[in-house]
C-alpha cells in the first residue's frame, strides 16, 4: 500500500508540525506494515516522513507508529466500525489523555500526532524505551514502575473530578463505555465459551458434580459477575482505569519510568480492577501469589502520595475502601486472565501465520468459536497447555467455593 493511500500529504504535514513546531518540506512518506507485532483489532505500521533540513541535500527521517483498522479484511473492518474501538481510543488522545497529563503533571502516555476515527498516529516508543517481552519476567522494581504510573493516572482522574466538579463517565459516556467485558462484545462472549470448554477438559474436574456446575452455572456466573463489577461502583470511588495493561502495552525507560500505549478498552472503574487486570494478565499464578501483598500495600501507598501532591484528601480511598475493591479485582483478574492468556500465549509464530494466511478463518476462532484454535495450540505447545488449565483450574476452583458469596462483592 503507498503511505499516501493511508496518510495524506496535507496529514503528514500536520503530523511533522505537532512534532517539531514548525513547518517542514517533506520529500518523502514511508510506509512498513507490522506483521510481528499484530494487533487482534486492527493493523499496525512504521510511518517514516523524510523531510528536507535546509542544508543541501541532507534530509531527517522521522519515525512513527501507526495504529489502523484492517485494510484488507473488510468483514472484519465493518465489526470493528461497528464496535467502535479506534474511534473511542482517538476520541481518548483528543479528549481526555491531555486533560489528565496536566493534572497529572508528568507524562504517562505516549505522544499523539494525528487522531482519525480510523487511525492514530503515534510516539514510537521502540526509539527511546524498552518493550516488555512476552516470555519475560517482569521484576518487582518493574512492577514498582508500573504501580508509581497508575497511582498517577488514578489520582490525576480524581483531581480533574474535584477541580472542576465533573464526573468523567457522565461527561464522557461513549469514551469511557465497557467495552471489553461486555455481552455485545462477540470476543469476550466467544471467549467464556472457551473457559467452558477448557474446563470441561480439565481432568480434576471429570466427576458428575463438576461437569454439572462447569455446564450449567460457569458461563452465567462469569457473565453475571463480570458485569457488575466492571460497572461503576456506587460506593467504592472510581476512576479513569486503562484497563488493558498486558506487557506489549508497557514501555519502560530511564526518563518517565514507563508509558502506556493501547487506550482503547479504558473505562471507568475502581482502582484495584485496574491492577488487578495488569498484575494477573502479566504473572504466571505462582509469581503473582509470591508478589501479591508487596504489589498492593506498594500501590496504595503511591496512590496516597499521589493524593498529597495533588491536594486530595486521604479518605478519597480508605485502606478499608481498598481491601473491599481488591477482593473484587481478584475475581475480575481471575475472570480477564482466564479469558485472555489463552489467546496471548499461544505461540507467536503460529499466532501470526494463522492470522495472514487465513484471516476469515481466524475471525471465526475470535468471535465465534476458539476451541479449534486452542486444540491447535495445546497439540504444539505443551507448557501452553500446562499453564494455560493452570489458569483455567483457579478460576473454576474459586466460582465453585465462592458462587453465593459473589453477589456480596458488587457495591
Amino acid at each position: 500500500m503507498a503511505a499516501t493511500q493511508l496518510i495524506s500529504h496535507d496529514e503528514s504535514l500536520h503530523i511533522l508540525r505537532r512534532q517539531n513546531g514548525k513547518e517542514l518540506p517533506i520529500v518523502e512518506i514511508q510506509l512498513q506494515q507490522l506483521k510481528q507485532n499484530a494487533g487482534f483489532l486492527g493493523e499496525y505500521y512504521v510511518l517514516r516522513i523524510v523531510s528536507a533540513t535546509g542544508s543541501p541535500a541532507t534530509t531527517k527521517v522521522h519515525q512513527f507508529f501507526v495504529k489502523t483498522l484492517p485494510q484488507k479484511n473488510l468483514e472484519f473492518r465493518k465489526e470493528l466500525e461497528l464496535y467502535g474501538v479506534l474511534k473511542k481510543e482517538s476520541a481518548i488522545y483528543k479528549k481526555i489523555l491531555p486533560k489528565l497529563r496536566e493534572y497529572a503533571k508528568r507524562q504517562f502516555s505516549c505522544d499523539c500526532f494525528l487522531a482519525r476515527d480510523d487511525l492514530l498516529v503515534l510516539e514510537d516508543l521502540t526509539l527511546s524505551s524498552k518493550q516488555l517481552q512476552q516470555q519475560e519476567i517482569i521484576t518487582i522494581q518493574n512492577y514498582r514502575i508500573i504501580l508509581q504510573q497508575l497511582a498517577t493516572l488514578h489520582a490525576a482522574s480524581i483531581a480533574w473530578e474535584r477541580a472542576e466538579q465533573t464526573c468523567l463517565v457522565e461527561q464522557f459516556p461513549n469514551e469511557l463505555d465497557e467495552f471489553l467485558l461486555s455481552s455485545e462484545n462477540k470476543w469476550y462472549l466467544t471467549g467464556l465459551k472457551a473457559i467452558v470448554y477448557l474446563a470441561l477438559q480439565h481432568k480434576s474436574f471429570q466427576d458428575i458434580t463438576s461437569q454439572n456446575f462447569i455446564k450449567n452455572n460457569v458461563y452465567q456466573l462469569l457473565l453475571q459477575a463480570a458485569d457488575q463489577l466492571t460497572k461503576p461502583s456506587k460506593k467504592l470511588r472510581n476512576v479513569f482505569s486503562h484497563r488493558d495493561l498486558s506487557r506489549s502495552n508497557i514501555f519502560l525507560n530511564s526518563h518517565q519510568g514507563c508509558l502506556f500505549i493501547d487506550f482503547g478498552l479504558c473505562s471507568y472503574s475502581t482502582p484495584a480492577i485496574d491492577i488487578h487486570f495488569m498484575l494477573y494478565i502479566n504473572s504466571s499464578i505462582e509469581e503473582r501469589r509470591l508478589m501479591y501483598d508487596e504489589i498492593m500495600e506498594y500501590y496504595f501507598d503511591e496512590l496516597q502520595a499521589r493524593f498529597k501532591l495533588m491536594d486530595i484528601p486521604s479518605e478519597e480511598v480508605t485502606r478499608e475502601d481498598f481491601e473491599l475493591d481488591c477482593r473484587r479485582g481478584h475475581l475480575v483478574g481471575l475472570i480477564v486472565s482466564a479469558l485472555c492468556l489463552p489467546v496471548f500465549k499461544i505461540p507467536a509464530e503460529l499466532c501470526t501465520k494463522l492470522k495472514f494466511e487465513n484471516s476469515s478463518k481466524f475471525d471465526h476462532w475470535m468471535n465465534v468459536d476458539r476451541s479449534e484454535l486452542l486444540e491447535l495450540a495445546m497439540a504444539q505447545d505443551a507448557g501452553y497447555k500446562t499453564e494455560v488449565m493452570s489458569i483455567i483450574a483457579e478460576l473454576v476452583v474459586y466460582l465453585m467455593q465462592n458462587a453465593k458469596l459473589i453477589k456480596d462483592l458488587i457495591v
